[in-house]
């Protein structure tokens, strides 16, 4: 499905024209939404237990702490700069389809999740 595609068949659903039983829409379980975005200093101090509690427990070994803690933060930063993206392009279609949403009666944040678990799910990202 096309990247518009996801949107137009959410607004179709509401609109009662696809059928409520589709598999991928009755698998999202609704939850308020909870997401909180983490600055620089959160993400480094992250890192750093990761890094270290694995050294610890003897999971990995670290030659080079102060290395393996920048390569820990590189990863966090870098998976959360994709669920930002996917978060700006699920706006631009949500922005594409704004007048069928408001007719659909469909609330903004509902619509917000379904797009954006729909187009992780097709991309295989885990969010």
């Amino acid at each position: 499905m096309g990247r518009h595609g996801v949107a137009a068949g959410v607004v179709a659903q509401a609109h009662g024209r696809m059928p409520k039983s589709d598999p991928f829409i009755s698998s999202l379980r609704v939850w308020p939404p909870t997401a909180m975005r983490l600055n620089a200093e959160h993400i480094e101090i992250i890192a750093y237990r990761v890094v270290h509690e694995l050294a610890k427990n003897g999971l990995t070994a670290v030659d080079d702490m102060v290395d393996a803690e920048a390569r820990m933060n590189a990863v966090i930063t870098d998976d959360l700069l994709i669920e930002d993206r996917l978060n700006d392009e699920v706006r631009d279609i949500m922005s594409a389809y704004n007048d069928q949403i408001r007719r659909a009666d469909v609330q903004f944040h509902e619509m917000f999740k379904v797009i954006k678990a729909r187009l992780a799910h097709e991309r295989n990202i885990i969010i």
